[in-house]
């Protein structure tokens, strides 16, 4: 055997071994309690689950109109749509065109940093800059109808005229906007810009994912398809799922949309790891599950696990010395780890570790969305369930390892269960997920909404018949 072929067999081996010391420690510090005790962890899950789920949660929307009902979008409105995310502020322009397509004319994106987030009145006075940048001022007056999307927990309050005011809970991700918090958010922007050139415009507020699963109407309506359970799963840099069904409550019939805010659920044994971020000055013994799924977490949990694993001797002190992850975010780390900066034997450690992150996320995910499918078939009686999944977020969709994970853990779940056969689920990807599932929101909320006119289709003369006589000498 060659010297370099025999280099290269000690390597594996040693590798192998040093993945399987740090499979050990995660194991022995409670990190793979997800796949160790799976069945308690889904009933943990549902437990919390079915806590949010009831009628009496200020989070949940039950709308007079039923899913099943809304075949065509039915208006021609112009709605003005305000998303607050992360760190930007987004501006969209969306109206239905004929019934049945939703158009999104006009958008901007504008970088929105946390510590604006601190002062309410500076943040109402960007916002009013940035909305002034986006519109035509002769057009102002006529603006009317708006909605205010953002991703903080949020109380629900349905107003006289249909529209839903919002205040908002509590805020993630280390924002130290207390200021936003147990303000009606609608109240506020509309008496801002009704004395700041916006003098007739009305807002409807509510969470991004919610909005996100309403947006899987689009998709029914455009592709003939039909769906009893919606869902939205948001895992980006926070974690969210809505569901929404059909049902009963009290003598009225309509669609009920709970918002879970499952980054709060808290339930599932912390690791160590968890424990110390759980324990993290912004947001201490909040957003406990949150912590350990989305993304703004993830490049801080890493932190955490490999200096809990260079100080227990996991790690050699010399595998972290010049890699800078400090100051990375998820985005970079993955960019680091695909790239060749880092020493071979550390890469390889240093990815295991990145991937196991992202395999727990996603197990987790994977079997709360699986029994939340499972309870509602169970609660809604039907033979076979049609379930719509929009799945969407940087995590979902940019992250090295989450998703096939994800998407297999789903159907290993159902099958272990023995419901594939009774549960049709689609992922979607509706076009412009946002707007578009807000302008539905719109649509199911706002009263006195009127059919659109369809214009006649102009008959054109086919320029080819009348030129097919013509004859071209040569």
């Amino acid at each position: 055997m060659k010297q370099k072929q025999y280099n290269a067999i000690l390597i594996k081996i040693h590798m192998s071994r040093a993945i399987e010391k740090i499979r050990n420690y995660l194991k022995k510090n409670n990190f793979y309690y997800y796949a160790i005790n799976e069945a308690n962890l889904s009933k943990l899950l549902l437990e919390e689950y079915d806590e949010i789920a009831q009628f009496n949660n200020p989070r949940n929307i039950f709308f007079e109109k039923t899913w099943k009902d809304v075949k065509t979008f039915h208006c021609n409105n112009k709605i003005t749509i305000i998303e607050l995310g992360s760190n930007y502020l987004k501006f969209f322009e969306g109206r239905v065109m004929y019934d049945q397509k939703i158009s999104i004319s006009k958008k901007q994106t504008i970088e929105y940093f946390d510590n604006k987030i601190s002062n309410f009145e500076l943040f109402l006075a960007e916002l009013k800059k940035q909305l002034d940048t986006f519109t035509k001022e002769e057009e102002r007056e006529k603006i009317v109808n708006g909605i205010f999307i953002c991703g903080f927990p949020l109380k629900q309050i349905r107003k006289e005229n249909g529209l839903y005011e919002a205040v908002i809970n509590n805020v993630s991700k280390g924002f130290t906007g207390d200021q936003f918090i147990d303000k009606n958010i609608g109240e506020e922007l509309e008496k801002f810009l009704h004395s700041n050139g916006y003098p007739n415009i009305q807002f409807s507020v509510t969470n991004d994912s919610t909005v996100c699963s309403l947006a899987s109407k689009t998709i029914e309506v455009q592709q003939k398809m039909h769906f009893e359970l919606v869902i939205n799963i948001f895992i980006g840099s926070r974690a969210n799922i809505s569901v929404g069904y059909d049902t009963q409550h009290g003598e009225q019939k309509g669609f009920y949309l709970v918002n879970t805010e499952f980054g709060h659920f808290k339930s599932i044994p912390p690791s160590k790891f968890d424990t110390i971020l759980i324990e993290n000055p912004y947001n201490p013994q909040q957003f406990i599950l949150e912590k350990m799924i989305s993304g703004y977490w993830h490049s801080r949990l890493f932190k955490v696990m490999l200096t809990e694993m260079v100080k227990s001797h996991v790690l050699p002190f010399e595998s972290i010395d010049n890699f800078d992850f400090d100051i990375m975010e998820s985005e970079e780390i993955e960019k680091t780890l695909a790239s060749n900066i880092l020493e071979p034997q550390f890469k390889i450690l240093f990815e295991f570790i990145w991937n196991e992150i992202l395999t727990r996320a996603a197990n987790i995910c994977a079997i709360l969305i699986a029994n939340i499918m499972i309870e509602t078939h169970k609660a809604l009686g039907e033979p076979v369930l049609n379930v719509g999944i929009v799945a969407v977020g940087g995590v979902i969709e940019k992250a090295m390892n989450f998703k096939k994970p994800f998407v297999e853990k789903v159907e290993n779940e159902l099958t272990k269960q023995k419901y594939n056969n009774k549960l049709k689920y689609h992922f979607l990807n509706p076009k412009h997920v946002i707007p578009s599932g807000a302008i539905v929101f719109d649509l199911l909320t706002r009263k006195n909404v009127e059919l659109p006119e369809k214009k006649p289709r102009m008959k054109r003369k086919s320029i080819y018949r009348r030129t097919a006589k013509i004859k071209v000498k040569v």
